[in-house]
């Protein structure tokens, strides 16, 4: 464009200056030639610009864009459904409480874990031998609180004494459950706790990190101090087979909406345990001593989730999948998910080849709201046994397939060209795809993604940019 410019100011000022001899003319004639050229270029070069600038497309050559397309018309169809039980053994982090979400409904969360002593050959009597002599003056379980889903409002906790096995090698559930001997260990009146997350506690004169401090009834120390001397006591493969665990959950039953939380609890950090203090009446004993039964990586261990949708918009839209075109729902542990068909995908033309095939997942959020939505979600697709893999597109990383949530634009945005010519060529069948959560049985989050009909201005969108060869 520079050139051109610097030409016609050339054949201006030669016209001005009155200067055309043979060799002006020369030059005039050869300047206006390249300038025409030029122009003609330019004109060529604007008509061809690319159509699209996204990765898949800038791989193809240019001239093959000219039949590069792009539609946001094939038929997408969303639901909600029932989450399969997920497993919940052995996480680090345990969810713990209830609450009541206006949308979602009642949600509550219990552990079930070993404890295990902290030494072996265990023996509490004092030094004259007998046990009569040993008193339990407190006993406290102490869980780490890292984190919380809701609203921190005063919650009832229960802890009760297991009676069925649990093993470290076996394989539990988000609807698992094991029997309890049905008697609530936690001290009367003690059990009624506001969780703080934000500030340290002290515990045995120690600055700790946030904790979940339950005092326990005097009985269960007794019970430990009776089995001193027999072969309970002896080792931890011994004690489990006798104390298999404890069930701590809570009991809220007049929580409204917006009211409670989930928590969540580091069973692996140290402060996570039971506590029992105790002294000797003999003399010279009298001094307090302390004995500690550790949540560790050797105790089996694993939370139960339940969920309740009465009267709830997920109840209804379980019972009929068609209220999926105004909203769908996805909920960690164990909860909801959706269903996403395309079921004219396989009957576009052979001739078409897919550059990017982007499923535009509009939520409902703000910040003001206790329930985010979560960090990350993924697509699954089906084969043909019910059996449930990643779609082709997820080794592409976060970058390229996506799935991260937008906070900018409040959307989750997946870009799936491999799965999409996939079906089209045969290779999966077109059984749609699931949208699940990511961690979700060491987190809370939930979301509400607009539909297809939605009533708020962005909508599930399913963009397919392609080439017809």
């Amino acid at each position: 464009m520079n050139f051109m410019i610097r030409c016609w100011r050339e054949i201006r000022c030669l016209l001005t200056e009155g200067k055309m001899n043979k060799r002006n003319n020369f030059v005039l004639r050869k300047t206006t030639w390249f300038s025409a050229l030029f122009l003609a270029l330019i004109l060529q070069w604007l008509g061809c610009k690319k159509e699209e600038g996204d990765l898949g497309l800038l791989v193809q050559p240019q001239e093959d864009q000219l039949n590069v397309l792009v539609s946001d018309t094939t038929t997408v169809i969303a639901y909600t459904v029932k989450e399969d039980s997920l497993r919940s053994d052995e996480f680090t982090t345990a969810l713990l409480g209830s609450y009541v979400d206006p949308v979602f409904g009642y949600t509550k969360a219990s552990i079930f874990s070993h404890i295990r002593m902290e030494s072996q050959t265990v023996d509490f009597t004092s030094a004259s031998g007998t046990v009569a002599e040993t008193v339990v003056d407190s006993v406290y379980l102490y869980l780490d609180l890292n984190g919380y889903y809701g609203n921190l409002d005063e919650q009832a906790f229960q802890v009760y004494r297991i009676t069925e096995d649990i093993f470290i090698d076996s394989s539990y559930y988000s609807n698992s459950s094991v029997t309890t001997d049905g008697i609530d260990l936690v001290e009367v009146g003690a059990g009624n706790i506001v969780p703080d997350p934000f500030n340290a506690t002290v515990i045995d004169g120690q600055l700790v990190n946030p904790i979940i401090r339950l005092k326990l009834d005097n009985s269960l120390g007794d019970l430990f101090v009776g089995e001193s001397g027999g072969g309970n006591l002896d080792d931890n493969d011994a004690f489990i087979e006798w104390f298999k665990g404890l069930c701590i959950t809570v009991d809220n039953p007049g929580q409204a909406a917006d009211e409670g939380a989930l928590l969540y609890m580091d069973l692996l950090n140290p402060n996570s345990r039971v506590s029992m203090y105790y002294r000797y009446t003999y003399p010279g004993e009298e001094d307090t001593l302390k004995f500690d039964f550790n949540i560790n990586t050797s105790s089996a261990r694993f939370t139960r989730t339940e969920q309740d949708y009465s009267g709830t918009v997920i109840e209804a839209q379980l019972n009929d999948s068609t209220l999926g075109s105004e909203s769908i729902y996805v909920q960690t542990m164990g909860g909801v998910k959706a269903k996403i068909d395309f079921p004219h995908l396989d009957q576009m033309p052979d001739s078409v080849v897919i550059n990017k095939a982007e499923l535009v997942l509009p939520y409902d959020y703000f910040t003001s709201d206790p329930y985010s939505p979560q960090d990350k979600l993924y697509l699954l697709r089906m084969d043909s046994t019910g059996q449930t893999f990643f779609t082709e597109d997820f080794s592409e990383g976060e970058i390229l397939h996506g799935g991260v949530r937008d906070n900018a634009n409040k959307e989750f945005r997946f870009n799936i060209a491999k799965y999409v010519n996939n079906v089209l060529t045969g290779l999966v069948p077109n059984n749609g795809l699931f949208l699940i959560s990511t961690s979700s049985m060491i987190t809370s989050n939930r979301v509400v993604i607009n539909g297809r009909t939605s009533t708020n201005k962005n909508k599930l969108k399913f963009i397919l940019t392609y080439t017809e060869l």
